[in-house]
């Protein structure tokens, strides 16, 4: 959203007139004569000092550092389009406009309110014609020679834009003269009001209107307020002009109070006469016969019913009048099609935003626009980014509200008015005093709906704010139905808020699914502590959700998780609700609900809100139920190792283990010891992680946990891996295969493809461990798993780096990382760091590499796993050695063996010494080297590894 730079120019806009028919009648010919158009146009443009910037279709956007040479070059272009000979197409008659102005240059293209208005301008011409604006007018009046002069054509409106435009047509003895008036908003007949603001964001909504009003003689914009259904009524209006010989009338019913009036405002706004004894009704629908009109009957939501007997009496007496309707709700009539106005796109992140990132949205782009308009030096910027974004988020993409907010920056800046949105219905008011009053203010715009609506209606709308982010049916009818209103009660209420835009349904869902816009949601809710009572809703609420929790829990174990993971996604607000209201309330449900969820938190990567929501639950257990908390233990304990808190983790676990022994859960022992020895597994005391695995081994067995079994089965072959026992690694995954395939585990078959691809890899078989790992890649996206996904790109940067393919393998681990990353795994960020770094060092970017590897190297440190920074400061021993540094190198892999040495790694210990091999080589120690080659043999022979 930054400019590269500001651009003062002349701009030559050009098309093709009846491109399309051309196009259908001779599809051969008009690619032959469209190469001829575009190389005459190139070449006038270019021998007049110009520079086409852009192309769209048979379009051309060139840009000129001095008016004259542009006035110039569109002469030239049309006198070489007139004499060339076209063949079998006839002709093609090119417009041109041009327009003088400033304009942001970004990249290779320009954009700004001078790039509007000359489109605005070329759209107003014909074939042949050449239209010049007021500015470029001023700048050539004194320096037109060779028979050139311009033609004042006169003022005009121009679709979309505020200020009219003089408009002047380039004339010379060998260019075409007579055309047909300009097709300006003057040429028509209507009543449609200036546009005062720019139309931002809304081109794609403009079409579907249009093709509507095509397809059907009535159409209603249904939506919430501020949403921008009168604004996106009157552009598309302007743009269909032409199609209704007897105008486009906009018939204003927002002050109209009485039903009554309706007719009457009509017959005012198309100068209709009562008659004596006749009935207004009949009157205008007899003037209204033969007309072909196109009449727009804005904020009908007060006046429904009086606005659907006029509507339909002259769908039924005048054929060929149209009819738009804006209203919160639609007017139920045969013929009518409703088509609900979206609200503005959202950027899809709060964080990491860029403004160039940003100009891509709607919603952001009016903000902006808005913005400008009272603070003129606003920009996007890398600091206020992400507060425009959330801004923007916070306000759900309505335009009124963001237009609003966008007024403060005067005197606020973005971060300042995104942290004073809890409090919006004061901070947005000081709308447009000429604005309409309910469209002053954020809270006078919802009063206005709010008091259409029937007390149930109220009622519901209210109850309805306790949900965050969304709800079900069943959901509404659990927690809002009570003495005064029964649950099937809650179905056609909930239809009516629907039909009167209060409620938005979510169109995006398998399941029926609906949601409050925010300010709603805020308005709502403060309307119900006004009510007072709302304990009993909660509970209803939190009710609901913890035994939604509860069902997921074992459901995520089976072949459904994929199902319930993206069900758990989308009641991610309203799990956060009720385990806030449980915490105070309701303990023991608060715990058994952060147990349901534990898991879904880990696969989801959601590992610090996870962590916090299982501390914050035991810090409020008490005496509660011994299993309950030891369950809570292990979850929090295992988040902690998946953050690569490996003290927490193991502190956590003994805990757990010791409230399972002690009320002797067999099953929960087994799971205790299972998670300290992955605590154990992850420091590099295999031997420790080993003979806790085979202990709740022999414990699944005995209580028949299949699922536990194939658990322990995969991490006794992991360890079984790491000491490079093949032959046990494979018998154990064999039967974990079987147990997969028996449970229809998604999860733990990814699980089982990535640790075969990365034993494949190891052993060289690559081909065979991409076709595993690209097979896991894709179960895991399907699930959502976003730890596996990440876990199978570092291993595919792995093979395809092994199979030669340098820029493969770094997509691959920049992918993993970038994961990583996002959902907070700092030891997986360390191993992608660390990958990358020997990457970089295969491909000769040593000052790369270096920075990598102690990135890395810092991260496992920060971390305190010991063990991992072998592999790190390996990776920084070779790059010293590869920049001529073999001290250097020597000291790096002394530290590196030392750390293998303490920490049991038999394969580091390997792989330090044959890289001190190597240093001795190159110093020619003869001696140290071979007895070192001896130990490596030695070492080899003990792991069992050729």
């Amino acid at each position: 959203m930054t400019p590269d730079a500001v651009h003062t120019g002349t701009f030559l806009f050009t098309d093709v007139e009846g491109s399309t028919r051309l196009w259908q009648e001779y599809p051969e010919g008009m690619s032959v004569a469209l190469a001829a158009h575009d190389d005459l146009l190139r070449q006038a443009i270019t021998r007049h000092n110009g520079r086409v910037f852009k192309t769209m279709g048979d379009a051309f956007f060139a840009v000129f550092s001095h008016a004259t040479d542009a006035v110039r070059a569109a002469f030239a272009a049309q006198c070489d389009l007139r004499a060339q000979d076209w063949h079998e197409v006839g002709a093609l008659r090119v417009r041109m406009a041009l327009h003088a102005g400033e304009a942001e240059h970004r990249g290779d293209d320009y954009f700004g309110s001078a790039l509007n208005r000359c489109a605005r301008l070329l759209a107003a011409g014909h074939g042949g014609q050449a239209l010049l604006s007021r500015a470029v007018e001023e700048l050539v009046r004194y320096s037109l020679v060779d028979g050139l002069s311009v033609r004042d054509l006169g003022s005009h409106q121009l679709k979309d834009l505020a200020r009219p435009e003089h408009v002047f047509q380039l004339a010379h003895p060998s260019l075409a003269s007579d055309f047909p008036p300009l097709t300006s908003l003057d040429t028509f007949r209507h009543n449609l009001p200036m546009e005062l603001t720019t139309f931002v964001g809304r081109d794609d909504d403009v079409k579907r209107v249009k093709e509507h009003l095509t397809s059907s003689r009535m159409l209603t914009l249904s939506g919430s307020g501020g949403v921008g259904k009168t604004r996106l009524a009157l552009h598309a209006s302007a743009e269909a002009l032409e199609d209704f010989q007897d105008g486009v009338w906009f018939v204003e019913l927002a002050d109209v109070a009485s039903p009554d009036l309706v007719i009457p405002t009509l017959m005012a706004t198309l100068r209709v006469r009562e008659e004596p004894g006749v009935a207004a009704a009949a009157t205008l629908t007899d003037f209204l016969r033969e007309s072909c009109l196109l009449l727009i009957l804005d904020n009908c939501e007060h006046l429904v019913d009086a606005c659907a007997h006029a509507a339909d009496a002259i769908l039924r007496q005048c054929r060929d009048v149209h009819i738009l309707v804006t209203s919160r709700e639609s007017l139920g009539i045969p013929g009518e099609v409703t088509w609900r106005v979206p609200s503005l796109s959202l950027p899809r992140d709060v964080n990491g935003n860029t403004p160039d990132e940003l100009a891509q949205y709607p919603s952001v782009r009016l903000f902006v626009d808005r913005a400008t308009a009272v603070a003129p030096a606003f920009a996007v910027t890398d600091e206020n980014a992400d507060a425009i974004a959330l801004i923007c988020r916070r306000l759900d993409g309505i335009p009124l509200a963001m237009e609003l907010a966008a007024a403060r920056v005067r005197a606020m800046s973005p971060r300042q008015i995104a942290e004073r949105l809890d409090d919006r219905f004061k901070l947005l008011t000081g709308g447009s005093r000429v604005a309409l009053p309910r469209q002053q203010t954020l809270r006078a715009l919802i009063d206005w709906s709010y008091e259409l609506l029937a007390d149930d209606e109220r009622a519901l709308l209210n109850r309805l704010s306790v949900f965050a982010g969304g709800f079900t049916l069943e959901a509404a009818e659990a927690a809002c139905a009570k003495q005064d209103m029964e649950a099937w009660e809650v179905l056609d209420l909930l239809m009516q808020l629907v039909s009167k835009s209060l409620i938005a349904p979510d169109d995006e869902t398998d399941h029926p699914r609906y949601h409050l816009l925010e300010s709603l949601r805020e308005y709502g809710h403060e309307r119900l502590m006004e009510e007072g009572g709302t304990a009993a809703l909660q509970r209803r609420h939190m009710e609901y959700f913890a035994r939604l929790a509860e069902d997921a829990k074992e459901a995520l174990s089976g072949p459904g998780q994929q199902r319930w993971m993206a069900t758990l996604d989308l009641e991610h607000g309203n799990l956060q609700v009720a385990l806030t209201w449980a915490l105070d309330w309701d303990p023991p449900m608060a715990l058994r609900t952060v147990n349901a969820l534990s898991r879904y938190w880990r696969t989801r990567g959601h590992w610090t809100e996870g962590l916090e929501w299982h501390e914050r639950a035991l810090d409020g257990a008490g005496d509660l139920a011994p299993d309950d908390k030891a369950e809570a233990l292990l979850g929090a304990g295992t988040i902690a190792l998946d953050r690569g808190d490996h003290r927490l983790a193991r502190a956590l676990h003994d805990e757990g283990l010791r409230l399972y022994t002690r009320v002797e859960d067999r099953a929960g022992v087994a799971r205790a010891k299972g998670a300290l020895a992955n605590t154990a597994y992850s420091l590099g005391e295999l031997d420790a992680a080993e003979s806790l695995h085979r202990e709740a081994l022999v414990t699944y067995r005995a209580i028949g946990d299949r699922r536990g079994v194939a658990t322990t089965l995969g991490n006794l072959a992991s360890v079984a891996d790491m000491r490079h026992d093949t032959d046990a690694g494979d018998a154990l995954r064999d039967e974990l295969l079987g147990i997969c395939h028996e449970l229809g585990d998604m999860e733990l078959e990814v699980h089982y493809l990535c640790d075969i691809g990365w034993m494949e890899n190891v052993r060289g078989e690559y081909v065979r461990a991409r076709g595993h790992l690209v097979d896991a890649l894709a179960i895991s996206r399907k699930l959502g798993n976003r730890y596996e996904e990440a876990h199978c790109l570092n291993t595919l940067g792995l093979v395809s780096a092994n199979l030669g393919d340098a820029s493969e393998a770094r997509l691959r681990h920049e992918e993993a990382l970038a994961i990583h990353r996002d959902v907070g795994e700092r030891t997986g960020e360390a191993v992608s760091l660390r990958d990358l770094g020997c990457l970089a060092h295969m491909r000769g970017e040593h000052v790369l590499a270096r920075k990598l590897h102690e990135a890395s190297l810092a991260t496992w440190r920060d971390l305190g796993i010991t063990n991992q920074t072998v592999d790190s400061l390996v990776g920084l021993a070779q790059v010293a050695l590869a920049v001529g540094d073999p001290d250097g190198s020597a000291e790096r892999y002394g530290e590196a063996l030392d750390t293998a040495r303490e920490s049991n790694s038999r394969a580091g210990s390997l792989t330090c010494i044959e890289g001190i091999v190597e240093l001795a080589c190159g110093s020619k120690r003869w001696a140290l080297a071979a007895t070192l080659l001896g130990a490596t043999d030695a070492l080899r022979e003990n792991m069992g590894t050729p």
